[in-house]
């Protein structure tokens, strides 16, 4: 239910975090990211992450942003962010998969807005305290192009999650 319905929610909230230039942006946290990708595309960010735990949905939302580039990874596990290894999945084409992870990524060129999706690959989540920490190894497709592939690769250290803000997306009119 979620997976589908979050991937246009987080592929916004990338937009949204590298175009605000007003200081109104999302705050960051503790903690670094990292991440590198190769296959239809190259290229690798390092950025401080944002990162909410939405009780509601039982969701963690982890975004890095610099410039007009954003990776974000939304993990759904089981009970709560324990630590364990997460599936990839993909939100478009499969039900949210616990425990399980998906990603987006996205990037401007002088002729589009370049994103991709995850498909498949795994994360594996480890946890001190409230501080978490994890590698992955994620499979991408560009969105509505399926020729187009990467593998993202990164990891994440001592982050913090916040409180999760209300969604302020109406779900799609179900026409009843």
């Amino acid at each position: 239910m979620y997976g589908a319905r979050f991937l246009p929610c987080l592929l916004g909230g990338l937009l949204t975090a590298a175009c605000r230039t007003d200081g109104s942006g999302p705050t960051t946290g503790p903690g670094s990211f990292s991440a590198s990708w190769i296959g239809a595309d190259t290229g690798k960010l390092s950025a401080a992450p944002r990162a909410v735990f939405c009780v509601e949905g039982n969701h963690l939302e982890l975004i890095a942003s610099r410039g007009d580039l954003g990776v974000g990874l939304a993990i759904y596990p089981t009970a709560g962010p324990d630590a364990g290894t997460y599936e990839g999945f993909d939100p478009a084409a499969d039900t949210v998969k616990r425990p399980g992870v998906t990603a987006a990524a996205r990037w401007f060129t002088e002729r589009e807005i370049k994103a991709y999706q995850s498909d498949r690959g795994t994360l594996t989540l480890t946890r001190k305290g409230e501080a978490l920490s994890g590698t992955f190894t994620l499979h991408l497709r560009k969105v509505a192009a399926d020729t187009d592939t990467l593998v993202l690769s990164g990891r994440f250290s001592g982050v913090v999650p916040g409180p999760c803000v209300p969604d302020t997306v109406s779900p799609p009119d179900s026409g009843q």
